[in-house]
């Protein structure tokens, strides 16, 4: 190898090594940082969105729906970084920073959070209140059942493996179609409560 291959090599290497170590402080977060972190959550939220849009309108619906279930997770991130932050109890406490970190970078947590959303409602008004009956064209909560699939089923339609299989049953299903739609609409409609 060549010393100019060998310094370009060491220097991606230097460059993906920074991107892959992220961008999180891992620490206590001062308000305007918590401020700064809640505003690029809900942008990138929302340009995974575009993206998801922009490919599913060209028929390629299983990669628009692993964004799509990314954008959920990016969403799930702004309620818990803001009760982080607002607790009196987690705020300055280094543990509970850790442990908040620790779900930031999870996925399954975050999942779990976004389909709480709706659910809250629901259990408040103790029978589903008329905007949550109707499950098309926007459906305001996902069942426990339901947010259980999500991490398997971004990673599988994003792996190669599983893909080619994956999208000729997945963009010939009318059935897979409409409840892409549907998590599509969901986390559309969902995504202006977190501003």
């Amino acid at each position: 190898m060549t010393k100019t291959n060998k310094n370009e090599e060491q220097a991606l290497e230097r460059v993906l090594a920074r991107l892959a170590s992220g961008g999180n402080p891992k620490r206590i977060l001062q308000n305007y940082e918590v401020a700064e972190g809640l505003a690029a959550c809900f942008a990138n939220a929302s340009s995974l969105l575009e993206d998801a849009f922009l490919l599913a309108s060209h028929n390629r619906f299983p990669r628009a729906l692993s964004l799509t279930i990314l954008a959920l997770e990016e969403l799930a991130k702004i309620p818990d970084l803001d009760k982080q932050y607002l607790d009196p109890e987690s705020r300055d406490n280094t543990t509970s920073w850790k442990e908040f970190w620790n779900r930031f970078v999870r996925h399954k947590p975050k999942q779990k959070m976004i389909s709480a959303y709706g659910n809250t409602l629901r259990k408040q008004f103790g029978k589903p209140a008329m905007a949550f009956e109707n499950p098309t064209p926007y459906a305001n909560y996902l069942s426990e059942k339901s947010y259980g699939h999500l991490d398997n089923i971004k990673q599988n339609l994003f792996l190669s493996l599983f893909y080619t299989l994956v999208s000729e049953i997945y963009v010939y299903s009318s059935s897979n179609v409409l409840a892409a739609s549907r998590l599509y609409t969901y986390t559309l409609t969902s995504s202006p409560n977190f501003i």
